[in-house]
């Protein structure tokens, strides 16, 4: 937003949109303590079956916990990346994941973005890395987590829209943010695929006292801010409480396909930011 102090020289070339995955991943809370019976029975398991990892050498000081990524959740969430980047005529949609390490989960999410693509997309989307835009296409590709960060630092302009996994959205998001003045100037909207009501919220938890929002937002405004929105795939309905605790706003229309809605979005910048270098 102009005006608003930023740690970079040019906050204004990172213009993206994060499709973050809301239902899978460590998110899904399948986790036992360490010392606890029923971990030292998953992890006996986990040992005595054949796997490509090591073995868990501690059990009685080791927690363990599950990574769960479905190809629906993947699908779906990355389906709505692809409608979104078409219907706003954005160049690209790009698949963030650690698939190099984590084959069968991120790895995974990787394959079944490129399939949905060719199978549901064909004639409206170009596959690879390396592809060149195209009128009227979309660029399908993918880069690994720790390297995006990199990107988004160096190469912002080349990045419209994001679809990744729940972790990876949570971690990414907030690097965006931070690029552009920090988390208060973000905003999401979690969506469910059922009802198609959306409601819009800020990202941060700690940021929510200075947010006010209707009980049914809809869509925030497209394309108008940077790193602005976080889209999340949600199974259940949330009514946020409208709140506020600052005097400074600015009121966001909802424009895009969705419904109709105006959120007003405070912006108490309080403290100057780190000069750029």
């Amino acid at each position: 937003f102009p005006g608003v102090p930023s740690p970079m020289k040019h906050p204004e070339r990172l213009n993206v949109v994060i499709f973050r995955e809301n239902t899978e991943d460590v998110y899904a809370g399948i986790e036992w303590p360490a010392g606890s019976p029923d971990a030292r029975a998953i992890i006996e398991t986990i040992n005595a079956t054949p796997h490509e990892g090591n073995k868990i050498e501690d059990i009685a000081a080791t927690a363990i916990g599950i990574k769960p990524i479905s190809e629906t959740g993947s699908k779906r969430l990355i389906r709505r990346a692809i409608r979104y980047a078409l219907a706003m005529g954005l160049p690209s949609v790009t698949l963030v994941h650690k698939g190099n390490i984590q084959k069968y989960t991120e790895g995974a999410f990787r394959t079944w973005g490129y399939e949905l693509a060719q199978k549901e997309f064909f004639e409206q989307t170009i596959q690879g890395t390396e592809a060149a835009p195209a009128p009227g296409k979309v660029v399908i590709k993918d880069v690994i987590t720790d390297a995006m960060f990199q990107e988004l630092l160096l190469r912002p302009e080349e990045y419209s829209v994001i679809a990744t996994t729940n972790l990876n959205g949570d971690y990414l998001s907030d690097a965006c943010a931070a690029q552009v003045g920090g988390l208060r100037g973000t905003r999401q909207a979690l969506k469910r695929d059922d009802t198609g009501r959306r409601v819009g919220e800020p990202v941060p938890v700690e940021a929510r006292p200075f947010v006010q929002v209707g009980e049914e937002a809809g869509s925030l405004s497209d394309r108008e801010a940077h790193a602005r929105i976080a889209f999340r795939t949600v199974p259940v309905t949330r009514t946020p409480t409208a709140r506020t605790t600052a005097a400074t706003q600015a009121t966001v229309s909802a424009t895009d396909h969705c419904a109709s809605a105006s959120v007003p979005i405070p912006m108490p910048w309080t403290t100057a930011m780190p000069q750029a270098r």
